[in-house]
This record gives structure tokens, sequence and C-alpha cells, in this order.
């Protein structure tokens, strides 16, 4: 696809959509890598805490909270998009939760 279509695609969805979308394939994610697309973020809050580090993004199209918590010998971290009920969760082992962030 060319890359003004491209971008106004990019330009017009919410930062969780971009983040999807880096996954799709190679050449998109190199695309947005490269192009580095606006979040046109309104704010962004990050917490530390003592074994926590959260994270929300703030856009006109939806807030993003991000998570990464000790567990065990690694870390989890938590996804959720606005209010909904689909909390996404990954939990990575042997790896300390600050350099996973």
């Amino acid at each position: 696809m060319p890359d003004v279509p491209m971008n106004l695609i990019l330009g017009n969805v919410g930062p969780s959509a971009i983040f999807s979308l880096r996954k799709v394939c190679r050449s998109l994610r190199d695309f947005i890598d490269e192009t580095i697309p606006e979040l046109h973020l309104n704010a962004i809050n990050i917490f530390l805490g003592n074994k926590k580090i959260t994270i929300h993004l703030f856009h006109h199209l939806e807030t993003l909270h991000i998570s990464y918590m000790i567990q065990g010998n690694g870390y989890k971290t938590s996804v959720l998009v606005g209010n909904r009920d689909n909390r996404k969760e990954k939990l990575i082992e042997n790896v300390h939760y600050m350099e996973g962030f």
C-alpha cells in the first residue's frame, strides 16, 4: 500500500491499534518504525512503585493502561484498553521487571 494512505490510516487510530499493527507482518512493522506515526496523546502518566510500574496513555479515542510487576522469578505485564474487561496478561520469566520495562 502506498505511504499516503498508510499514514492516513495510522493517523486516525489509537495507540493500541498501532501496537497491534506492528505485529501483523515485518513490512508493516518496518513501515511503522520508519515513519513513527504521531500518537496524538493527551497525557502520559507513569507511576513507579516498589515492585510495579504502571503507565497510562490518554488518547482521544482510548485510554491504555500498561503494568509491569514482579512475579516469581520474572515479571508480569498487564495491558488494559479503556474500561474493557479484556485485560491481556503475559508472564516473562528470568527477567527483572525494570529490564522488561
